[in-house]
């Protein structure tokens, strides 16, 4: 199962020195749903595809892997 790395988001919009409110602004997307995502909720893949294009990475690098976890998100 794939799920948002928010934590590479949170990486990347510190590497290039924007906040949720630029990122909001090059998406389209409102600043407020970016705090769905944090909370781990995850996006339709054209949404996805938004994000990735305005932080110039590939959609991929925003996700991880959750398989080797268990239901409450600790490592197996």
């Amino acid at each position: 199962m794939l799920q948002l790395n928010v934590g590479r988001i949170r990486e990347i919009l510190k590497e290039q020195g924007i906040g949720r409110k630029q990122l909001s602004e090059k998406t389209g997307l409102h600043y407020m749903y970016f705090s769905d995502l944090y909370r781990h909720k995850n996006p339709k893949l054209h949404t996805l595809s938004k994000i990735a294009t305005a932080l110039e990475v590939d959609p991929a690098e925003l996700m991880h892997s959750i398989d080797n976890y268990n239901a409450v998100g600790f490592p197996q």
